[in-house]
Parts: C-alpha cells; sequence; structure tokens
C-alpha cells in the first residue's frame, strides 16, 4: 500500500511538473513520461522490497519487466 500509494504521487507530481510549470507541450506527452516513470518505480520497489525477488541474467530480469510493463 505504501508503495502503490508512492508510486500514484510520483506519477502525478511530475506529470504536473512537465505539463503545468514546464508548459511541455501536449498533454499526451507529459501522461506517458509520467506513467513510465511511476511504472518502473513501481517495478523496482515491487521487485526488491515487496517480493524480495533478485534476477540471476538478464534475460530474466527483461522478460519480468517486460511482464511487468504489460
Amino acid at each position: 500500500m505504501i508503495f502503490g500509494g508512492l508510486t500514484t504521487l510520483i506519477n502525478l507530481l511530475l506529470f504536473n511538473y512537465l505539463y503545468i510549470w514546464k508548459h511541455m507541450t501536449g498533454y499526451q506527452v507529459a501522461t506517458f513520461i509520467a506513467w513510465l516513470v511511476s511504472v518502473i518505480f513501481a517495478y523496482v520497489t515491487n521487485k526488491l522490497y515487496v517480493f524480495h525477488a533478485h534476477s540471476c541474467t538478464k534475460k530474466q530480469m527483461i522478460g519480468e519487466i517486460f511482464s511487468f510493463l504489460f
């Protein structure tokens, strides 16, 4: 619950920073960047702190990231 809340907070803050303060053209680009950063944060925190998982190879890690994203 803590990491989910932090992920949401990162998404909202980054979107506001990019779209409102940096005046990024098109809210879609700001939304995509904020989503991507927050999902990467969620992946790392879930992997390390929630599930205590450790990948042995790059191939395993790429598979995990792909599964997490989609």
